[in-house]
């Protein structure tokens, strides 16, 4: 959030619809945040993000557009790409097109 915010006001980016999509995710992030210094079981009060980690989706393409540079594209789609990679095979096994263990030739 942080990070956000700092490079909106470094690139200055006054988009009134940037602002207000930083807004939502920033109520979002003060929500969590005694959460995780309280220690507590953020169980129930942990499904509030849900509604408010969607808005990095439309926050990121936009500071992206607002640099313009070719390298943190590059270091984006990679970064992205392995994180898709992490989170589909190897954290939660959602990869879809396994073969089954007993139709292994090999």
């Amino acid at each position: 959030m942080i990070l956000i915010i700092l490079v909106s006001y470094l690139y200055k980016i006054k988009d009134k619809d940037f602002q207000k999509i930083i807004t939502f995710y920033a109520s979002g992030v003060v929500f969590i945040i005694p959460l995780a210094m309280l220690g507590t079981s953020p169980s129930g009060p942990q499904r509030l993000l849900a509604y408010f980690t969607w808005t990095l989706v439309l926050i990121l393409p936009m500071i992206l557009k607002r640099i313009n540079n070719i390298y943190l594209y590059i270091a984006s789609i990679i970064i992205f790409l392995m994180y898709f990679v992490l989170t589909t095979s190897r954290f939660s096994n959602l990869s879809p097109y396994i073969i089954n263990p007993i139709f292994e030739v090999f």
